[in-house]
């Protein structure tokens, strides 16, 4: 018994769009994905001081942003880690060496190690090194 044409070529639609779909769907994720992957994050606009007790980081940019995170020593995920407020255009915040703690739960200590450098960034922004000036 011969199927007829009609009952074929239903046959070869359903084959071809079971092999069509995920084919399309994959290449639907995959340049989703890159289009919202390749958008580069803002850079901060900032000043990095340390004392001997405390970090001062100053926002030089004309825009606030809500979260600062900074590692010391270390680039993220590890160094010693602060997180506050971030300062509003033209502010200073300062950020005691002893609030920031590695991922064993060390504290930084100023008599033992000295900031060499420090990661920035935090919210939306990229994280960047700063040399630290005295």
């Amino acid at each position: 018994m011969d199927s007829s044409p009609s009952q074929k070529f239903s046959a070869d639609l359903a084959f071809v769009f079971l092999l069509a779909t995920p084919v399309l769907l994959s290449l639907a994720f995959y340049f989703g994905n890159q289009e919202s992957s390749t958008a580069p994050a803002p850079q901060l606009e900032i000043l990095v001081r340390a004392s001997a007790t405390s970090l001062e980081v100053t926002n030089v940019q004309t825009s606030d942003w809500h979260e600062l995170v900074v590692y010391i020593n270390g680039q993220p995920p590890s160094g010693f880690k602060a997180k506050t407020k971030a300062p509003a255009p033209g502010e200073t915040v300062s950020i005691p060496l002893l609030q920031c703690v590695d991922e064993d739960g060390l504290r930084f200590s100023p008599l033992q190690r000295a900031v060499m450098y420090v990661w920035v960034g935090g919210g939306s922004y990229n994280y960047s090194r700063y040399d630290v000036s005295r």
